[in-house]
């Protein structure tokens, strides 16, 4: 069987900027308040029908404000049915 052909990567992975890009900054190391707003929020589990995973990432815009992350998932399974609830809840952003 011949190899599959070979993929030339020419462009390193860009930035996608969606509106307007927010301020430009290096990440630093968490200081004093690192705990208050993490920067990541993962979960993970599975049941005998399927396996879930989800993740919030806290934004570059927020982390130079030192904002916390606006959005948040949650998870359940009814044991006695199988059946998931899922919930997504998204922060409201510059709404007022």
């Amino acid at each position: 069987m011949p190899a599959p052909p070979a993929v030339a990567w020419t462009l390193p992975w860009q930035q996608v900027t969606v509106g307007t890009p927010g301020p430009e900054f290096e990440a630093r190391p968490s200081g004093q308040y690192a705990y208050d707003f993490p920067d990541t929020k993962c979960d993970s589990w599975s049941t005998s029908a399927l396996r879930l995973h989800f993740t919030s990432v806290r934004g570059a815009e927020h982390r130079h404000y030192r904002q916390p992350r606006q959005d948040a998932a949650r998870a359940a399974v009814h044991e006695a049915t199988g059946n998931i609830v899922c919930a997504a809840m998204l922060g409201s952003g510059g709404m007022r």
